[in-house]
């Protein structure tokens, strides 16, 4: 595994790990495709989580604060509240990583435990699982607030990874009824992506696109 020098992510993940932190929150995200799924893409200098209660955000807060202190950084906070926001690790002012995480509904979600291999040792990590991710990025899609071309990147890659079709449906209808987003169906969501990629052409005029990708889900 090439971290690219940021082996502070890894060393974060390990140190939430021993401490019990994988009772209060899950990786999602880039990072866990990356350091937990194995997929060959860029990793960026971030590690996204979710948590399923308020009193497991105030964990997650303390294990950062803890770790903070123990590496000599300090904390910085962004729109942070009691629905999750973001922690930025700083020192001498310089921001190291950043750390993402919101509350979500646990019924909405699939999850996993799984194992992290570093220079010859290992930890586990619980994370969200590919069948939650690809229907979170799926969502992505169709969420009004975001249009990012990595959702694409990252649904082309995750195509090749074993999954389960119906639990895919399930996760999808679920998280897109929360979050009032439409369609609610994945057979809808087909029919209606030549017109959802538009918009990302628009925004991304010199990215190719397949537009039977969601065909394939």
């Amino acid at each position: 595994m090439r971290l690219k020098g940021k082996d502070y992510l890894v060393d974060f993940l390990k140190y939430i790990s021993t401490k019990g932190g994988n009772n209060s929150v899950s990786l999602e995200g880039g990072a866990a495709l990356v350091l937990v799924y194995k997929l060959k893409r860029v990793l960026s200098n971030d590690l996204d989580f979710t948590c399923s209660s308020s009193l497991a955000l105030r964990h997650f807060i303390n294990f950062c604060v803890e770790y903070a202190g123990s590496k000599g950084y300090r904390i910085g906070s962004n729109i942070l509240d009691k629905y999750g926001g973001r922690l930025t690790f700083l020192k001498v002012d310089r921001g190291i990583f950043h750390t993402d995480v919101y509350c979500v509904n646990r019924n909405d979600c699939e999850y996993s435990q799984r194992k992290v291999v570093f220079r010859g040792s290992f930890f586990h990590v619980q994370v969200h699982s590919i069948n939650d991710i690809i229907a979170e990025k799926l969502c992505g899609l169709i969420d009004p607030t975001r249009i990012k071309y990595r959702d694409i990147d990252d649904l082309l890659l995750l195509q090749k990874l074993r999954y389960s079709r119906n639990k895919v449906d399930k996760l999808f209808r679920q998280k897109a009824t929360a979050k009032k987003f439409c369609p609610t169906k994945l057979t809808d969501l087909q029919k209606e992506f030549p017109k959802i990629l538009k918009k990302f052409e628009v925004k991304f005029p010199r990215r190719s696109f397949d537009s039977n990708l969601i065909a394939n889900f």
